[in-house]
């Protein structure tokens, strides 16, 4: 892996769904930012998540914040959850930003 890669996790077959969601909370929990500024909040995501964000529901016209509605609900009761979901109530303008990928190596372990 990467410095900006997910840790590799060892997944057990019985609680997959699970411990899938669990690290991916930490890795949006560790890697995602936001800034405010006026009426505008900056959004900054790891660039994976630019590279699978049709993977995600990124690029909806119906509704093209679910996406981030999504990613809020997953890291639910961060600050960063908090300001993304409040500059959708209350209809900010949110720029989406991507931090530049480290590809030197760092391979993180994590355990089960």
């Amino acid at each position: 892996g990467t410095m900006c890669s997910p840790p590799f996790k060892c997944f057990h077959e019985y609680d997959f769904d699970n411990e899938l969601v669990s690290s991916a909370q930490t890795f949006l929990a560790r890697y995602c930012h936001t800034r405010k500024r006026s009426n505008i909040l900056e959004v900054r995501l790891p660039l994976l998540l630019k590279w699978y964000r049709h993977d995600l529901g990124h690029g909806s016209s119906k509704s093209p914040n679910k996406w981030l509605i999504s990613i809020a609900y997953l890291i639910k009761g961060t600050k960063v959850s908090k300001c993304i979901l409040g500059a959708i109530d209350d209809k900010l303008k949110i720029i989406v930003k991507y931090d530049t990928y480290k590809w030197e190596l760092g391979w993180m372990l994590q355990e089960s």
